[in-house]
């Protein structure tokens, strides 16, 4: 009778889990199992596979929303003070990162990823894409060798906290949870919020985007990777670890020094969305709300607005169809902007709350 070798890449549907096999397993008893994929588009061998998938993931997403890899070169690559307008909205579109997942039908089968063959970077972003995917395929890493510490070290860049199941060829299985302890430095943490690997940006240390001397006196180096953190840990919902940061951070970007005019209108833009975190992280703050829309109306900043308008029942004198109005309003600036996803939050608010009345 044939083993069921699908039945070691069974777990609790609660979870995602990611499956570690060793090289025994995947030449041994899942030898004829893993096999029958080859060549088949879920099995990935080789780097170009990889990016393949990878590039037709991003394709898709790239399609309802802006690119981030192309903003984050327009700001930290391609800045001059000539270009201020488009780098301002190149960084309000990144203020507003939300998480993507891989989607559609092909996702169905087991994606087996043959490591040894693909570096560890494109191994992270395939786990990345696909963990919180509406259709959660299994994802299946045969090791180059028989090492589960060494597939630790493999996975550290991947989601924190993560399920993993190591298995061996003598059918014995181990759990463990991904620990990502984040970038080790400033152009690693960029890299990976390009590569939509978040849950690195949010677990990196605070302190090692704090380098004056990478910033070299720029003010967007000195606080944007400050904001895209703190983005990243609202996006994995890490609130609490960034409201003294926030704070400090805030209070920092109200005391203007002596700025040239584009760096104080970089200032305001930042400390802006700073306000909007906050009160986002605290889930009050009609303070921050109202210094939020003064500093954007201040600068007429149309994607400034419509993050405030977003957020609009944190104002405290709105009733229900003034704030729908301002739902409207934000909805349709993010559309005009081609950020789909922020759009339909806004209307998905507008739908839920017409039972408020």
């Amino acid at each position: 009778m044939m083993e069921d070798i699908k039945s070691f890449f069974r777990e609790d549907n609660s979870h995602f889990t990611i499956y570690v096999v060793e090289q025994k397993f995947a030449i041994g008893r899942g030898h004829d199992y893993f096999k029958s994929f080859k060549g088949k588009n879920n099995y990935i061998d080789t780097d170009a596979l990889a990016q393949k998938r990878i590039y037709k993931i991003y394709s898709w997403i790239d399609k309802r929303i802006p690119a981030i890899a192309d903003l984050i070169k327009a700001i930290f690559t391609d800045f001059s003070p000539s270009s201020l307008v488009d780098t301002v909205v190149a960084l309000n579109k990144l203020f507003g990162t939300q998480i993507h997942q891989a989607a559609g039908p092909e996702v169905i089968d087991p994606i087996i990823i043959q490591e040894g063959k693909i570096i560890k970077k494109y191994i992270t972003q395939l786990i990345n894409l696909h963990k919180d995917s509406f259709l959660a395929p299994t994802i299946i890493i045969l090791l180059k060798d028989n090492d589960f510490d060494r597939a630790k070290e493999l996975l550290c860049e991947c989601p924190n906290g993560v399920r993993v199941k190591f298995i061996k060829n003598t059918g014995e299985s181990e759990l463990y949870k991904i620990i990502n302890t984040g970038a080790d430095n400033i152009n690693n943490f960029i890299d990976s919020f390009a590569e939509q690997c978040f849950s690195t940006c949010s677990q990196t240390k605070h302190n090692i985007l704090l380098n004056k001397e990478w910033a070299e006196n720029s003010i967007i180096k000195l606080y944007a990777p400050r904001l895209l953190k703190y983005r990243a840990n609202l996006l994995c919902d890490d609130k609490n670890e960034i409201k003294n940061y926030l704070n400090d951070c805030i209070d920092q970007l109200e005391k203007p020094d002596s700025l040239l005019e584009s760096d104080d209108t970089l200032r305001k833009n930042f400390l802006c969305v700073a306000k909007l975190y906050r009160v986002f992280c605290n889930d009050s703050g009609s303070a921050d709300m109202n210094d939020a829309y003064t500093i954007a109306k201040e600068l007429d900043n149309q994607l400034l607005l419509a993050y405030v308008y977003k957020y609009t029942y944190f104002f405290e004198d709105k009733s229900i169809a003034e704030q729908n109005q301002l739902l409207e309003k934000a909805y349709k600036i993010f559309n005009d902007n081609g950020m789909a996803d922020n759009a339909v939050y806004c209307k998905n608010n507008i739908l839920v709350r017409q039972f408020d009345f």
